[in-house]
C-alpha cells in the first residue's frame, strides 16, 4: 500500500487548513534571534564584554544585554573627552530621520507577513485547480523560507549600519581616527553569522593641542597619545525562531496530500497524447 494518497479534494482542502495552521502559528512566535558577543582586546575599555540576545517577532522586539569586567568601560567613559559634543543635537535628529526613511527590518517584516499569506493563498488556488498553481506555491514557499533565512538577518545588519555606529560621538571620522575594520560572513543552517574586527585612534582620549596632530597621522607607539588605541572583536548570528522550522512540514504534506492536475493541465496532456 503507496503512503501517498491519491489526489482528492478533500486533501487540497485539508492541506490548506494545515498551511494556514501554520502560517498562523509561525505569525505568533519569534522570527528571528540575534546573538551578539563583543570583547574589548586593547585599549583602556579592555577587557570589557557585552553579551547580547535579541529576539523580534512581526511587531515587538526583546532584548537582554550583558556587560561583564564593565569596570574599565566605565572609566574609560568617565575620562573620555569627545570635541563633537557641540553638535550633538543637530545630527541625532538627522539621524532620526534616516532611520525612519530606510527602516529596512520593518520592511522585510512586511515582505514576511505578506509571503505567509500568500502561501496560504496558493494552497487556495491549487484547491480550485487554477493552472500552474503548483509552480506558485512552490515559488511563494522558497521566498517565504528565503525572508526568514537571509532577507530578515541582512535586513536587520543592514539597519544597524543606518545609525550612530560610534557609540560616544555623532562623527566617527572625528571622534575615531586611523581606523582599520575588518568582517566576514558566514551562512550556516537557517542563518548567518558575521565575525568583525575594529580597531582605532580614539581622539577623545587625546589631549586637546594634540588633536590636529593625531588627525593628520597616527601617535608614534610608545607616546601618550598612542594609549588612544582601541580594538574591539565581536561575533554576530542571527537565526530563524525554532517554529519556522514547520515550513518544512508543507513539502511532506505536498508529497502525501498529492493534489490533482487542473483541467487546463488535462486537456492539454490529452493534446500531447493525441499529438503522438
Amino acid at each position: 500500500m503507496s503512503l501517498r494518497q491519491p489526489p482528492s479534494n478533500l486533501s487540497s482542502w485539508i492541506r490548506v487548513c494545515v498551511a494556514a495552521f501554520i502560517a498562523l502559528h509561525i505569525t505568533q512566535s519569534a522570527w528571528l534571534v540575534v546573538e551578539f558577543d563583543g570583547v574589548y582586546t586593547e585599549g583602556r575599555p579592555a577587557p570589557t564584554e557585552f553579551h547580547a540576545l535579541i529576539a523580534m517577532d512581526k511587531d515587538q522586539t526583546l532584548i537582554d544585554v550583558d556587560i561583564e569586567k564593565a569596570t574599565a568601560f566605565l572609566l574609560y567613559t568617565y575620562s573620555r573627552n569627545s570635541s563633537v559634543d557641540g553638535t550633538e543635537e543637530t545630527t541625532n535628529q538627522e539621524t532620526t530621520v534616516s532611520d525612519e526613511e530606510t527602516n529596512y527590518l520593518e520592511n522585510s517584516k512586511s515582505l514576511t507577513l505578506l509571503s505567509l499569506v500568500l502561501l496560504v493563498l496558493s494552497e487556495i488556488l491549487l484547491a480550485l485547480h487554477v493552472r500552474f498553481a503548483m509552480q506558485i506555491r512552490a515559488s511563494v514557499w522558497a521566498i517565504t523560507l528565503l525572508c526568514f533565512v537571509l532577507i530578515m538577518p541582512i535586513a536587520f545588519i543592514a539597519d544597524l549600519g543606518n545609525g550612530d555606529q560610534n557609540y560616544y560621538s555623532n562623527n566617527d571620522e572625528i571622534s575615531y581616527l586611523h581606523s582599520n575594520t575588518k568582517s566576514d560572513m558566514s551562512l550556516y543552517s537557517l542563518g548567518i553569522s558575521v565575525e568583525m574586527e575594529y580597531s582605532g585612534y580614539d581622539l577623545g582620549l587625546v589631549a586637546a593641542e594634540n588633536h590636529s596632530a593625531v588627525i593628520e597621522s597616527p601617535p608614534v607607539p610608545g607616546s601618550k597619545d598612542a594609549q588612544s588605541f582601541i580594538k574591539f572583536e565581536s561575533v554576530f548570528s542571527a537565526s530563524t525562531g525554532k517554529n519556522i522550522n514547520s515550513l518544512f512540514i508543507l513539502p511532506l504534506m505536498w508529497f502525501f496530500l498529492a493534489a490533482g492536475q487542473s483541467k487546463d493541465d488535462k486537456d492539454f496532456d490529452s493534446i500531447l497524447m493525441e499529438s503522438e
